[in-house]
């Protein structure tokens, strides 16, 4: 959480093992996805109806990384 796209110098009681970071992350992914479909088809401000239809299809997120 300390690393970009976060930023959060204040984390510092976060328990990754019950942290839901990853999940936030792939929704922050899916969303840039849409958004980027939406500026390239000429709509720089779409609404939210707008980013949930582009958002629709595949999407398979990132790898979970796990220490061992």
């Amino acid at each position: 959480m300390k690393q970009p796209p976060y930023n959060c110098q204040d984390c510092t009681e976060i328990n990754p093992a019950i942290a839901q970071v990853g999940e936030v992350a792939d929704a922050m992914l899916m969303y840039a996805s849409a958004l980027n479909k939406s500026i390239a088809s000429g709509n720089p401000n779409p609404t939210g109806s707008q980013i949930s239809d582009l958002a629709v299809g595949v999407f398979e997120g990132e790898p979970m990384h796990t220490t061992a």
